[in-house]
């Protein structure tokens, strides 16, 4: 069977919600339908699910105070690409600005996944949440909710702000969706 790249892209859109079982029992028809005859999407959808798996599976890490301080600055900035008149003017290298910003956030996802195996007894063998307290994985899915409240951010800055002049069009929907999901999900405590 030939692949479908219209099918794909609208089924792909949806991928993040049928793996969170937030869809609606129609669309969850359509998707199914789909994944019966697409590899590529049930490839797609079977690492949307090892993600969530991995993030509802990570042990606790606290942000330092600092980190979030200063993401959160950064996000909150005023744009000093906007002259006085309102009017747009060039921000020499803007994008690497945000790029730094998107750094920082992917900083701070670094900090949630690697630092936990440093201060635990046996080393670096997390295989789950085994060793953790429901409190541990409570307050943990709680900093990965702000990592990804603070990179979706991040993105809607970003793409206001930069993307649009250094391209000309703006971020696929999906990415920002797929975080909104992503952080809707582990409100909801579903891994």
């Amino acid at each position: 069977m030939t692949r479908d790249d219209t099918a794909c892209d609208g089924i792909g859109s949806q991928l993040a919600g049928y793996a969170a079982g937030e869809m609606d029992p129609r669309e969850v028809v359509e998707v199914e339908r789909h994944l019966a005859t697409c590899p590529d999407c049930r490839g797609e959808l079977a690492r949307e699910i090892a993600l969530r798996e991995a993030l509802a599976s990570l042990p606790v890490v606290s942000c330092p105070a600092r980190i979030t301080e200063d993401i959160l600055a950064a996000v909150d900035a005023p744009d000093r690409g906007i002259g006085a008149a309102g009017r747009r003017r060039a921000v020499p290298f803007g994008w690497r600005r945000a790029v730094g910003a998107l750094a920082a956030a992917a900083a701070v996802l670094a900090l949630v996944f690697a630092a936990p195996w440093r201060d635990r007894p046996g080393g670096t063998d997390v295989a789950g949440a085994g060793g953790w307290s429901e409190q541990e994985i409570r307050i943990a899915r709680g900093e990965i909710r702000l990592s990804l409240a603070l990179a979706a951010r991040i993105i809607e800055k970003t793409e206001r702000r930069t993307v649009d002049e250094v391209f000309g069009h703006r971020l696929p929907g999906a990415v920002t969706r797929s975080v909104k999901t992503l952080t809707s999900s582990l409100e909801g405590g579903q891994g």
